[in-house]
């Protein structure tokens, strides 16, 4: 049975979700790309203007960070941030994605903008 992300948000209502509190669960996924930070988390915002959350970019030491936050009831719940790192001659990608993202949707957003 699959159920709506705003069904699984739902049930998260009651603590709020941060960036520390994905990471500290580990990446879901890693990725390499060739193409340059800005133009990865670009793609990426392009991609979750189809989403219902908020997007928001944090700059960090080697590259960016760009967050979907939803709001449910009075908490924030974040449902993924991906870190941008350069390492030089690449782009190395970390997604961190709570038990509500839908997989296959975050993986195919990504291959649009990695590839």
């Amino acid at each position: 049975m699959r159920f709506a992300p705003s069904l699984v948000l739902l049930s998260l209502s009651g603590c709020a979700v941060t960036s520390a509190d994905l990471r500290d669960k580990g990446p879901r996924h890693r990725f390499t790309s060739s193409k340059q930070v800005d133009e990865i988390v670009s793609c990426v915002a392009e991609q979750w203007t189809r989403r219902s959350g908020t997007t928001s970019v944090v700059p960090r030491d080697k590259g960016k960070s760009i967050s979907l936050t939803y709001q449910v009831y009075s908490d924030t719940v974040n449902a993924v941030t991906i870190d941008v790192e350069d390492t030089g001659a690449s782009r190395d990608v970390t997604v961190f994605a709570g038990k509500g993202d839908d997989n296959k949707k975050l993986q195919d957003e990504l291959g649009a903008c990695l590839s």
